[in-house]
């Protein structure tokens, strides 16, 4: 035998001995079956046929297990139920008439300036025109074109004649302003303050309004694009004062209380449904205010409690993917033409851009500034004729049987905004009495008469409850 053979025969006697050994010692259940001398050649295959299963098995639970973790999204856990107010940005508290057109304004407009031409027109007729035009706009909301039905009888005769009419100034010379609609003076964190100090104009899914302590007002829409991006970001207004603002304590006066005076029934719009009270409408500083609303009826004292979890996230999340954490982080996309991004902010420009792709115009007055040429009183009419697009709003990866008609060419809208990884939600629950039943509690701020409504937004409590979101992993 050649040395080579030899050396060959030993390598694999020194092999076999040691895999004798692991056999024997080790404590994977049923190895030692293999090399106990008193088992047939069957159990050694039944033996080895468990033991290799048993393996089998155990790498595929194990890849599973794996693939879970690499494909999870993140988990949200409560960190604190004791994260201070103080911590958190008050809300934007903005307030609108319920009509948003002073009618004694309309009927002293001069409505001969109006008229894009110099021949001989109806001048009857156009008044006629231009008040159906303000009963609708006293009204509007998005998705709510339909108010706009009563000026189909002029779409032939007169609205040619009015397509100059830039329908924001005329809005801005209808409503009130603001000395007209607050009354004495209004109180944040105790200290008396004038009212037009401190409320600014502001664009609304509902028309002009007035609004506190937010970024999208027509004064703080510059500035505010000046500070950093994130929840706890700020920035300086021309007075000097630190925003978006906060309290640090709870209760009445802790945080916003105003007097508001309505108009009577007889002086808001014809043939339109409205009745004397305000809107207000709660949320984000930083976010495009458009959504639910809330009506106080005039003579009311109405006590606004906010309350809302903060939600963020712990610096790993990035590192997941978008698909996995279904979410998007302030400074990693813009919306609105801020240089952050707010899921709110993202659904109000996806609803102006159908705006824009039906009609070819923007509503100046309901939208940010965006460049696009304002809708003329003729394309109000297309909007007029989408109106029930503008009411179907349905996400991209949903069935689409469940939200037409037999119709095919039923528009829709969608609109696939993503979730904020980080946010700050506000909750507002109003609760309303007459004033003459809070009269001993408000005697120095609120008045007893019908035509007056009395407000005090705040912070129920001094804590809110903390979440946090995370990736499955934790940080160290």
């Amino acid at each position: 035998m050649s040395k080579k053979r030899k050396s060959s025969t030993r390598s694999m006697s020194t092999c076999k001995s040691f895999l004798i050994d692991v056999c024997k010692e080790s404590s994977l259940h049923g190895l030692n079956h293999f090399t106990r001398p008193n088992r047939s050649t069957l159990e050694q295959v039944v033996w080895s046929v468990i033991v290799t299963s048993a393996i089998l098995g155990t790498l595929y639970t194990g890849w599973h297990v794996w693939n879970n973790y690499v494909t999870s999204g993140p988990v949200t856990v409560v960190e604190t139920t004791y994260f201070k107010y103080a911590q958190v940005s008050f809300p934007s508290v903005v307030i609108c008439d319920v009509s948003r057109v002073d009618w004694k304004r309309v009927l002293a407009l001069d409505y001969a300036k109006m008229v894009s031409t110099d021949q001989r027109v109806d001048m009857d007729q156009v008044r006629q025109t231009i008040q159906a035009l303000l009963q609708g706009l006293s009204v509007i909301t998005y998705g709510d074109f339909d108010e706009f039905n009563r000026l189909r009888q002029f779409e032939n005769s007169t609205i040619p004649l009015l397509n100059k009419v830039n329908i924001t100034q005329l809005l801005l010379q209808v409503m009130r302003p603001c000395p007209e609609v607050f009354i004495g003076e209004c109180y944040w964190r105790y200290e008396r303050l004038n009212c037009c100090d401190i409320f600014e104009l502001q664009k609304t899914e509902f028309g002009f309004c007035f609004s506190y302590n937010s970024d999208f007002s027509e004064v703080s829409m510059g500035p505010s694009q000046l500070g950093e991006t994130g929840l706890d970001s700020f920035w300086e207004d021309s007075r000097g004062v630190w925003r978006p603002k906060r309290t640090s304590t709870r209760g009445q006066f802790s945080g916003l209380r105003v007097r508001v005076s309505t108009p009577p029934l007889e002086e808001l719009p014809p043939l339109v449904d409205a009745r004397p009270g305000v809107k207000v409408l709660i949320g984000e500083p930083r976010a495009f205010t458009f959504g639910t609303d809330m009506i106080v009826s005039s003579g009311s004292f109405g006590d606004i409690n906010v309350w809302g979890d903060r939600v963020y996230s712990r610096p790993r999340l990035r590192s997941m993917t978008l698909d996995r954490r279904k979410c998007l982080f302030m400074d990693e996309a813009r919306a609105l033409g801020r240089k952050y991004y707010l899921r709110q902010n993202c659904k109000v420009e996806c609803y102006e851009m159908y705006v824009r792709q039906f009609c070819n115009c923007t509503l100046e007055f309901m939208f940010p500034y965006s460049g696009y040429p304002e809708c003329t009183i003729e394309q109000l009419l297309c909007l007029n004729k989408h109106n029930l697009a503008f009411n179907q709003i349905m996400p991209s990866n949903v069935d689409r049987i469940f939200f037409i008609s037999n119709d095919s060419s039923t528009e829709i809208l969608t609109c696939d905004c993503d979730l904020d990884c980080d946010h700050q939600m506000y909750i507002a629950e109003v609760t309303v009495a007459e004033t003459s039943v809070v009269w001993r509690n408000c005697r120095s701020v609120c008045g007893s008469f019908s035509s007056q409504w009395c407000r005090d937004c705040l912070f129920p409590h001094s804590t809110i409850v903390s979440l946090l979101a995370r990736s499955e992993e934790q940080d160290p």
